[in-house]
């Protein structure tokens, strides 16, 4: 089987749970005797084994002109598999008799930004209260982008989602990383494509016991993350321990015990867990997967996460995690203290034996090259 993957980007040139979700999913692909080929926007040098082609095109992810090698890709595969990029080519897929296989990581086409929340009203979207106008405009602004790149958000935006959802129900097979994210999705978007939920791979990290006691978050300062729910929590428990933060940069006069970083790299990563007894996954928003939550369970630590969207299904079965209600600090800090008082090394041996198990790469592979098959 010839596999032609598009993408935005692929690990580590894209950061995201969907450019690691793909990167795991093509070398399993790989390792199952599939040919496989990546076709992405951007990136750097190809990860080894992978063969990476740098397709281009004119413009953003979502709105660009493909370029004229396009068809040739489509027409040298058996199924373009679309992970995250180039979705107005899935019509010219079928077109030249391809399979079409689409990998939803978030809530995009039916949500232009990805998200379906409602900041408004401070809540999931809900289909009949759309307000996507208002909504670009928060999440724009939120995460810090200026007034011009808002209003070009705003009107790319609105008119396009439709032209997308329609190319996704052209589609042969849509594939979910959650029930929670397609119960959320279907609402919004009807009459898809056949679907699937396949949970995303777990990556080979290795195993050290916890050497400290500290708390640790990787959100970074997006809003929906739930850092602020976390700083309130934490400053109610007045601990004398330390909360770990990266991609927190920005965070101005942290908290006493908070200790800020930016980007990581692996090996820093690996370090900066020795530290972490318990990891931190307070979203506000309905997370459709978390890898944060998944990397917390294969590193063997302890999980305190909202009980939002995906997480749930994600720390299924894992007996060192703890689910809050979102948004609540007084909650957070609770379980943040109780998460502190349990035997770190014995449940969070028993999360990385379960999650091994439940998230395996290769089979998860399987799993995917079957919907491509069927």
């Amino acid at each position: 089987m010839k596999v032609a993957v598009f993408a935005e980007a692929l690990w580590p040139w894209g950061e995201g749970g969907g450019e690691l979700a793909t990167y795991l999913y093509a070398v399993g692909l790989r390792e199952l005797g599939a040919q496989v080929r990546v076709f992405v926007r951007r990136g750097g040098p190809p990860p080894r084994g992978l063969e990476v082609v740098e397709l281009g095109g004119a413009g953003t992810r979502k709105f660009h002109v493909p370029p004229l090698a396009a068809r040739r890709a489509l027409e040298w595969a058996d199924v373009a598999y679309f992970a995250s990029a180039y979705w107005e080519l899935i019509p010219l897929a079928k077109r030249v008799g391809r399979k079409a296989v689409v990998h939803l990581h978030s809530y995009e086409p039916a949500c232009p930004m990805g998200t379906l929340y409602n900041w408004g009203a401070g809540s999931v979207c809900r289909a009949e209260e759309r307000r996507c106008w208002s909504c670009i405009w928060h999440t724009e602004r939120a995460l810090g982008r200026s007034i011009l790149r808002a209003l070009a958000s705003q009107a790319a935006n609105v008119p396009a989602a439709p032209l997308f959802v329609r190319a996704l129900r052209s589609a042969d097979a849509a594939v979910f990383v959650s029930e929670a994210q397609r119960r959320l999705l279907v609402a919004h978007a009807r009459d898809l494509p056949k679907s699937y939920v396949l949970y995303n791979p777990a990556p080979r990290l290795s195993y050290s016991p916890p050497a400290g006691r500290g708390i640790g978050y990787f959100g970074g300062l997006n809003p929906l993350k739930g850092y602020r729910v976390l700083l309130e929590a934490w400053r109610r428990l007045g601990l004398d321990g330390e909360l770990h933060m990266t991609r927190a940069e920005g965070l101005r006069d942290p908290l006493r015990g908070v200790r800020v970083y930016g980007s990581l790299s692996p090996e820093e990563l690996d370090s900066l867990y020795l530290k972490i007894w318990a990891v931190a996954v307070p979203s506000i928003w309905e997370e459709p997967f978390s890898y944060v939550a998944l990397e917390g369970l294969v590193r063997g630590r302890l999980v305190v996460a909202s009980k939002a969207g995906g997480l749930p299904e994600v720390l299924e079965g894992a007996p060192g995690t703890f689910l809050v209600p979102r948004g609540d600090p007084a909650a957070l800090a609770e379980a943040l203290e109780r998460s502190l008082e349990a035997d770190a090394e014995e449940l969070g041996a028993k999360n990385r034996e379960v999650a091994l198990r439940r998230f395996d790469g290769l089979r998860q592979a399987e799993k995917l090259m079957r919907i491509m098959e069927s």
